[in-house]
Formats: structure tokens, C-alpha cells, sequence
């Protein structure tokens, strides 16, 4: 709650942790979206302080500075500008197909 606070009075856009995080009534309640792997009520540790602007990896996937990271409901994906521009068109276009078949699936 404390970190999440923060971050979204900085004008952090979201948060992804690799691993599990608690005070989770609390942050469901938060405009600032937060992916985890689960919830645990115990703390962590603030021994050591991170670092910005850095590679690093999360759930075996490469996170590189500039990177961008999308999350739903049903996950975390991670991607390149360059990849973005290239998945962005197809995606959309999976999204019309999906959007028209369920049109038509829900009017008989």
C-alpha cells in the first residue's frame, strides 16, 4: 500500500511484481493497476534499494529500458517499440473479427 501510494502520486502508470504482494483489498480499491503472481500477507524487505533505467528479467522474460509492458486481466506482455508497431495492427484486427463474431453469437 505504502510503495503503490507512492508510485501513483509519482505518476507511476502501473506495477508489476515478480512475486506476491499483499494489502491487496487496498490496492484493488487503487486507480494504479498492479500484476503479481499472488498474494501473501506477510512483508517484504526493504534492505536494499533497486535500481532504474536497467535491464532486467521478470518471470524469465528480458525487460530492457524502453521497453513496453501491457497487462490485463489476463496477463503480462512485454515488447519492443518495434514490436509494438508490428503487433499492434493484428491485434487490432483480431479484435474486429472477435468483436463481430460475438455480434453475431448474441443476436441468435
Amino acid at each position: 500500500e505504502l510503495l503503490a501510494s507512492e508510485a501513483a502520486r509519482r505518476g507511476v502508470a502501473g506495477m508489476v511484481i515478480d512475486g506476491n504482494c499483499r494489502d491487496t483489498p487496498i490496492l484493488l480499491q487503487m486507480s494504479l493497476p498492479i500484476f503479481c503472481r499472488g498474494r501473501h500477507p506477510n512483508a517484504g524487505t526493504a534492505k536494499r534499494r533497486g535500481a532504474v533505467n536497467v535491464e532486467i528479467s521478470m518471470g524469465g522474460v528480458t525487460v530492457r529500458p524502453g521497453d513496453y509492458v501491457l497487462g490485463d486481466d489476463d496477463g503480462v506482455v512485454v515488447c519492443s517499440g518495434e514490436e509494438l508497431r508490428e503487433w499492434l495492427p493484428k491485434a487490432e484486427a483480431i479484435q474486429e473479427v472477435e468483436s463481430a463474431m460475438l455480434s453475431h453469437v448474441q443476436s441468435g
